[in-house]
């Protein structure tokens, strides 16, 4: 019989929160997809998977992916890490399924194979982008794309 692993209180309360099925994904040892309707917790159990992996159960020498469709989702993943007490760094990559492609595949090994990598942009300048939107009538937020 396996031995109980010892959690931070904080994230040993966090898992008591959720049921029985989101215990399970949260515990369970391999990659997990969770799909569930909007406000069935998805997010909270992921959470939940990250901070048990970091906190108990790889090695300081590895980390964790987890791997969203929003930017919006892979920052609430990392603030809710931190409200639980897990500061990962560079354990912990939380970004869009797109964001991750680019950074972990295409800029690292693109060029190894002659796959060109996109810039942050597409190649086009942030003056030059904000002038091309902006004249079709397209708002076009501070920090442009990809930040």
């Amino acid at each position: 019989m396996a031995s109980p692993v010892l959690l931070s209180p904080v994230l040993a309360a966090e898992m008591a929160e959720l049921n029985d099925k989101q215990q399970l994904a949260a515990r369970h040892p391999g990659s997990i997809v969770v799909r569930a309707g909007p406000g069935s917790g998805k997010t909270r159990t992921l959470v939940a998977k990250a901070g048990y992996l970091l906190d108990s159960q790889i090695s300081g020498h590895r980390g964790v992916a987890a791997i969203t469709y929003t930017r919006q989702a892979a920052r609430e993943i990392t603030a809710r890490l931190a409200r639980l007490g897990i500061e990962p760094g560079r354990r912990l990559i939380s970004s869009t399924l797109h964001g991750w492609c680019l950074s972990a595949v295409l800029r690292p090994f693109g060029p190894l194979v002659g796959v060109p990598v996109p810039g942050q942009c597409h190649g086009l300048e942030r003056d030059q982008r904000s002038s091309q939107l902006s004249g079709r009538g397209v708002a076009v937020r501070a920090g442009g794309c990809g930040e």
